[in-house]
């Protein structure tokens, strides 16, 4: 039902401001711990902005889904790339080191857990080393931050094509309810060419026909496997 609401629900100026927000301020508390030790002064200044606008995104939704998708971070059908360019580049940088197509996070994240997933993500060539930023959350027990569990399909709603999050296990179920696709019994190649069996072609054309006419044309092609002869005219 939550599910429902939140594609029924319109996108606003605010929620777009919002997200760039979201996406900034993760960036940037990425970017900074990755420079400074967690409790620094600019470390703290962006992480409380940043759990800010979480709870103002909270209010209305039960979880949050951003999308990289060919470059661009997307976020409930708005291209956030094309709109923040410079300054989402903290947060592009690692989620393309990490190969992140989906990025999930629930209403009752824990401050513990962010902050557990901002310095895996602080440190992209160590975290991949490690086995992978999903395998990591998952050894950390961290529920309600999740990674690659969702694709973005684009959909039509009315005269409208949008770019929506779907959890890849609802996918695999509706690719399973259509059942095996049928196999069709592949196009007959062509049927090559087989040597003819039997003795070559034996002698020449033999002589001439005619007053006129010389011997024939001597020796013919010899024995062995013939062809199949072109025709010419």
């Amino acid at each position: 039902m939550a599910a429902e609401e939140k594609k029924e629900r319109e996108v606003t100026e605010q929620d777009v401001a919002n997200f760039l927000e979201l996406a900034k301020q993760l960036g940037v508390t990425i970017r900074r711990v990755s420079l400074y030790f967690y409790e620094h002064p600019l470390v703290q200044d962006s992480y409380k902005r940043l759990w800010t606008v979480l709870q103002t995104l909270f209010a209305e939704r039960p979880e949050l889904t951003l999308g990289y998708i060919e470059g661009k971070i997307i976020m409930e059908n708005v291209n956030l790339t094309e709109q923040g360019g410079q300054a989402l580049i903290f947060l592009d940088a690692p989620m393309r080191h990490l190969s992140l197509e989906s990025l999930r996070i629930a209403k009752e994240v824990t401050g513990e857990e962010l902050k557990a997933f901002i310095m895996l993500m602080s440190d992209p060539q160590k975290t991949a080393k490690d086995g992978g930023l999903a395998k990591l959350l998952e050894d950390k027990n961290i529920k309600n931050i999740a990674v690659n569990q969702s694709v973005f399909v684009k959909v039509k709603k009315g005269d409208t094509v949008i770019t929506t999050a779907i959890p890849k296990d609802k996918v695999k179920l509706e690719e399973k309810d259509k059942g095996p696709k049928k196999e069709t019994a592949p196009e007959p190649a062509s049927k090559p060419e087989t040597a003819a069996k039997g003795p070559g072609l034996g002698t020449g054309l033999g002589p001439g026909e005619g007053p006129r006419k010389g011997p024939g044309l001597g020796a013919g092609l010899g024995p062995g496997p013939g062809g199949e002869i072109a025709k010419f005219r």
